[in-house]
């Protein structure tokens, strides 16, 4: 009777130590769990600001790509306006000349 009561108190106390590794072990699994979710959660949000910052560069890029174009655009709008203003100071010039030259032509027959 002893023995068995020896053997029960026995079983009994290696039940409990290993509810006591048990509970340990699931303590500790979810401690890993929870800092995994932690790196997890860093790693997304410093992917996320990597991927808003590039996006933000890139629309900066965009931006001053487009200022350089319209820029150069509108230089080069003025050099052409003023290129034909200039041959058309010369086609005024020459049909002037035309003119001139025709009238004292018709002077000379006259």
């Amino acid at each position: 009777n002893v023995v068995k009561r020896y053997m029960a108190d026995f079983i009994h106390s290696m039940r409990m130590e290993k509810e006591g590794l048990m509970s340990d072990v699931q303590k500790g699994l979810l401690e890993e769990k929870a800092e995994i979710s932690r790196r997890l959660k860093g790693i997304a949000q410093e992917y996320g600001w990597k991927m808003e910052n590039k996006q933000m560069e890139q629309a900066m890029n965009y931006q001053m790509t487009i200022t350089s174009i319209r820029s150069d655009a509108f230089e080069t709008s003025k050099e052409l306006k003023q290129c034909l203003a200039k041959e058309q100071n010369k086609v005024v010039s020459l049909k002037n000349s035309i003119d001139k030259m025709t009238r004292e032509t018709n002077e000379t027959r006259n």
